[in-house]
């Protein structure tokens, strides 16, 4: 492959090895890795024999099959990924080969978009037939067959663990795109993809803000199998410079099970207008008895402006049962919140709490009969039986 050029979609530079380059925005996988790749010469540039050599399925030739892929018409591409998905091995051949973008002319950038889109979800849809294609594509020198080879399984379930060492391996590709892609296919892979986990705590370090946040997502995909390794590191990033990371490193905490250690740097956020203060209710709930230190924190909590906000809070403390008792009058005042959801979750967290004051009771024994709301109203009953009302 020859020459250098800008695509104009999406600012990356392709270079002369078919690599996507510098990287200014990554999108969600499943809304399509429109990063602004070019067209045209597929097949890894080979010509000549290589090219006469081009597998086929059910008739049609690699070129054909980027056409339909990449066409325009959305009953065409729809047709052509039901045929290739149900095609086994023998479509997986001819999407491995499609899935190869090198540089060229840029007339045909928006059906190379497409077709490779369709061909991760064709790829996807033939399953185990076709993991040793993409596994392959994996460890192509083209970054685009890895780049679509790690989207492919990310649309697969369950996602193929065959891919785990390839993929952990392209956490240190040149390529931020490869990088990110990656880490959010090990993600999906979930806890089988725990072997990966200490390259993704290296990740976490990464230049790139996307490759960090996938990082830190996918530590999260892979819960509790990846705790001794990425607990500490995942603290760590609540410190990050990006908001978004930090905000996927307190959710991902939460799933790869927060301790005693961390409580400090949570209520630091907790009291903060962080996107990720929105998710430290959640996350220092997920610690069980060892939260109790931070009910204080969360009473304060109750009185925050975004109602969600007030909501999960009141989740958390409703979970902490009676080592929330404390939090009896600020949830007995939400009951009074506009908004339903609030409502409803404090008159949850009062039964779960054991507030079994008269004045308590009274309350709930009032939006139990009247508020206009049902599932309100099925709270304020279900917490009065909780005290035996």
């Amino acid at each position: 492959m020859t020459g250098r050029l800008t695509a104009f979609m999406g600012g990356v530079t392709m270079g002369s090895r078919g690599h996507p380059g510098k990287v200014r925005a990554v999108f969600p996988l499943a809304a399509s890795l429109v990063i602004g790749v070019v067209s045209a010469t597929f097949l890894c540039g080979c010509g000549g024999d290589e090219a006469a050599a081009s597998p086929r399925f059910d008739g049609k030739d690699v070129e054909a099959w980027t056409d339909e892929l990449g066409s325009e018409d959305e009953t065409l591409r729809r047709r052509a990924i039901e045929q290739l998905g149900a095609g086994g091995s023998a479509a997986a051949a001819v999407l491995r080969k499609i899935i190869v973008i090198g540089s060229g002319d840029t007339r045909d950038t928006l059906r190379w978009l497409r077709a490779g889109e369709m061909a991760e979800s064709a790829l996807a849809r033939i399953g185990a037939p076709a993991v040793p294609a993409i596994v392959d594509a994996l460890g192509d020198d083209n970054s685009w067959a890895r780049i679509h080879a790690a989207g492919a399984v990310s649309r697969m379930h369950p996602a193929p663990v065959e891919a785990v060492e390839r993929l952990a391996r392209n956490l240190s590709h040149e390529d931020s795109t490869v990088r990110t892609v990656s880490a959010r296919a090990l993600g999906e892979i979930g806890t089988a993809a725990a072997p990966a986990a200490p390259a993704l705590v290296t990740t976490l370090r990464d230049e790139d803000r996307h490759a960090r946040e996938a990082a830190a997502t996918a530590l999260g995909g892979i819960g509790a199998p990846a705790a001794d390794v990425a607990h500490d590191a995942l603290v760590e990033a609540f410190a990050d410079g990006v908001e978004d990371v930090r905000a996927a490193a307190v959710q991902a905490l939460a799933k790869v099970g927060p301790r005693s250690s961390a409580l400090s740097a949570l209520l630091e956020l907790l009291g903060s207008d962080d996107l990720a203060s929105m998710y430290v209710p959640d996350t220092i709930g997920a610690m069980g008895a060892e939260a109790a230190p931070a009910v204080p924190r969360l009473i304060a909590a109750l009185g925050h402006k975004d109602w969600d906000r007030r909501s999960s809070t009141a989740v958390v403390l409703g979970k902490l049962g009676p080592r929330a008792a404390a939090a009896a009058d600020s949830l007995l005042g939400l009951l009074d919140d506009r908004i339903m959801m609030v409502r409803e979750a404090a008159a949850e967290a009062l039964g779960l709490i054991g507030a079994a004051r008269e004045d308590v009771r009274k309350r709930l024994r009032v939006l139990a009969a009247e508020d206009e709301e049902k599932r309100v109203r099925t709270a304020a009953k279900d917490a009065l039986e909780r005290l035996g009302d």
